[in-house]
């Protein structure tokens, strides 16, 4: 009753349905986004229920160009995602077959290195209410009803849709005067295995069984218990993990231990016996971490000890090093003072003795210049001798 339409019949103008802008762009790193967008075109809320079996109610949106609920699943990818078309074609699961309507009918667009792939599933008021009120859309996996509060169904694979369909596959639990009890481990990953389980001191094997549309756990049913006031109520289904079963279901890895429950001293003794056996097996592991840590430790001194000496020693050759070289540092000092000493004495040296010369040059000009001052003197007082003479 669910049928596929067009894209250009939700998207126009007159129903103000138009794209928000950047709305068919991936964030930043994200290479796949799969989305589902909901349009109520109905003239009355709609309630729809997922797997997780919770109920959502979405208003009319009182728009005149769309009467149908529509349903939008949208795939953004980049060209770096690749999608196996040929597997597609033979979708037998939920998500695969709106991918594959999605990637094969649906409009596909291209933009800045990214695809978007978009189908829009519409569903007509009429249809929904042929089929009471209620209708799952097999492609999408969820549940459309016009129903409102207890009378919207339950998603058939919720954990409640389950847990109805235990009660309402299993006749004995629902005969008046018979009790029924079913129980079914579902172990999909093969974690759980068997178990055995003691009724009346008889004991029963339950083996597991695979169900990829059902969570892994154990699932019972049963007629309900007796109160103590005599009251019988309806008929109940519950869902335990793995540990909550065997606690409280009773369930055991092993027929020897099925068999003991129905022996309270027996079942006593075995777990006093096991405490003390888990008690040494606690001691003996103690005192082996004890006896590690112990060596651990004097392992840890040993190391310490050990890098003290070898600093101590790094510490002594470098101290060795720093002493020679500052006695070679020494010498060079005092070879440099008496070179200088030396260098000084021999430029005091030199400067006396050019000082002794200019002094005798000194004396010897003054001698010559004294010479000159007597010449005249003695060349006039030559010449009047000459004249007398005559």
């Amino acid at each position: 009753m669910s049928q596929y339409i067009h894209n250009n019949q939700l998207i126009n103008r007159e129903a103000s349905l138009t794209e928000v802008p950047g709305a068919l762009e991936l964030g930043p790193g994200a290479q796949l986004s799969i989305e589902k967008e909901f349009y109520n075109g109905f003239r009355v809320p709609v309630t729809l229920v997922d797997r997780s079996g919770m109920p959502l109610t979405i208003q009319p949106m009182n728009v005149k160009a769309l009467n149908k609920f529509i349903v939008r699943y949208t795939i953004k990818y980049r060209h770096g995602v690749k999608i196996d078309v040929d597997r597609l074609s033979n979708a037998t699961s939920d998500g695969m077959r709106a991918l594959r309507d999605a990637v094969l009918q649906g409009s596909v667009r291209q933009r800045m290195g990214q695809c978007h792939a978009q189908v829009d599933y519409g569903v007509d008021e009429a249809d929904v209410a042929a089929s009471g009120g209620s209708l799952y859309l097999v492609n999408l996996d969820v549940v459309v009803s016009t129903m409102q509060g207890g009378y919207v169904p339950h998603h058939p694979f919720s954990m409640e849709g389950i847990r109805n369909r235990l009660v309402a596959e299993n006749e004995t639990i629902n005969t008046v005067g018979a009790v029924g009890y079913f129980l079914q481990i579902v172990d999909n990953e093969d974690i759980f295995g068997p178990r055995f389980i003691n009724i009346n001191k008889e004991i029963f094997l339950v083996q597991p069984t695979k169900d990829p549309g059902r969570k892994s756990g154990v699932y019972r049913a049963s007629t309900a218990p007796v109160s103590e006031h005599g009251g019988v109520g309806a008929p109940r289904s519950d869902y335990f993990a793995f540990p909550e079963a065997e606690e409280f279901l009773g369930m055991f890895k092993s027929y020897e231990d099925a068999m003991v429950l129905g022996d309270l001293a027996a079942e006593r003794k075995r777990e006093l016996d096991q405490f003390a056996h888990d008690l040494k097996e606690t001691e003996h592991r103690l005192r082996l971490e004890r006896l590690q840590r112990d060596q651990e430790h004097e392992e840890w001194k040993r190391s310490i000890d050990e890098r003290r000496v070898a600093e101590e020693s790094d510490r002594r050759a470098q101290e060795h090093r720093w002493k020679l070289e500052e006695a070679r540092i020494n010498e060079a000092s005092a070879r440099l003072k008496e070179e200088q000493t030396r260098v000084e004495h021999l430029r005091a040296i030199a400067s006396l003795e050019r000082k002794d010369h200019y002094e005798e040059r000194s004396y010897a000009r003054k001698d010559s210049s004294e010479f000159l001052k007597w010449v005249p003197a003695i060349a006039t007082g030559l010449a009047a001798i000459f004249l007398a003479f005559k």
